[in-house]
Order: C-alpha cells, then sequence, then structure tokens
C-alpha cells in the first residue's frame, strides 16, 4: 500500500494481539490488490452495556483506484472476548471477496472488445 493503514479504535482497548490479526490480514489483501493505496480500520463496540453479549462492529474502507471498497460487519453473540476475531475475520473475508469480485468486473470492462458494424455493401461502383 502507498499509505500505511490507519486503525481506529472506539469503545475498545488496544492490544497487540489483535493489531497482530490485523497486521497478517493486511498482508492478505495487500497480495490480491497491489495497486491499493490505503486502508483505514475502524473497530467499535457499543457505548452501554447488554445484558447479553456486547458484540463488536469492524468496518473496513480499502482505498484503490477507481472506485474505493467498503465493507462492515457486526458480531453479536457469545462472550464480548470471543466475538472480536470473529468480527475481524469475517470483515476481511468479505472485503477480499469484494476485491477479487471488483477486480474480475473491471478486468471484463477492459477486456471486452466488440467486433466491427459493417453498415452497408458497395456492390457496383
Amino acid at each position: 500500500m502507498q499509505r500505511e493503514p490507519v486503525i481506529t479504535w472506539r469503545n475498545v482497548q488496544r492490544s497487540e494481539a489483535v493489531q497482530a490479526i490485523f497486521r497478517k490480514r493486511i498482508e492478505a489483501v495487500e497480495k490480491i490488490c497491489p495497486n491499493a493505496v490505503g486502508l483505514r480500520i475502524t473497530l467499535d463496540a457499543p457505548q452501554k452495556p447488554r445484558h447479553t453479549a456486547r458484540g463488536f462492529d469492524v468496518r473496513l474502507h480499502l482505498e484503490v483506484p477507481g472506485p474505493d471498497l467498503d465493507v462492515a460487519r457486526t458480531v453479536r453473540h457469545g462472550h464480548a472476548s470471543d466475538d472480536l476475531v470473529p468480527a475481524v475475520s469475517a470483515t476481511f473475508t468479505a472485503l477480499e471477496k469484494r476485491v477479487r469480485e471488483s477486480r474480475r468486473v473491471r478486468a471484463g470492462q477492459e477486456l471486452k472488445h466488440h467486433p466491427v458494424i459493417l453498415h452497408g455493401e458497395i456492390i457496383e461502383l
């Protein structure tokens, strides 16, 4: 990537383990999309505690040439500490899928060639 990824933590404690997961998944995205300009990651937890699981919201914004790609996933089940890894994993998996899909669509648009249309024929001069 041309710029360093920006990680925003909202109502969540910073963790080296989570940052290691982010680095690993960012490397995978860079392999799939080498022309990426930047990546913004937002990890958010609800401010008010709930009676059940707290859950996490993970948002990714990948800046690429052309339209940028946004992905958001929310995981709210089980214990809050168990939700963090599945939320991050699901979000990065969705981003990788969206990058592959956008590359496929853009490649099809660039490679599509139309045959020459003949409008008439000269029979005799």
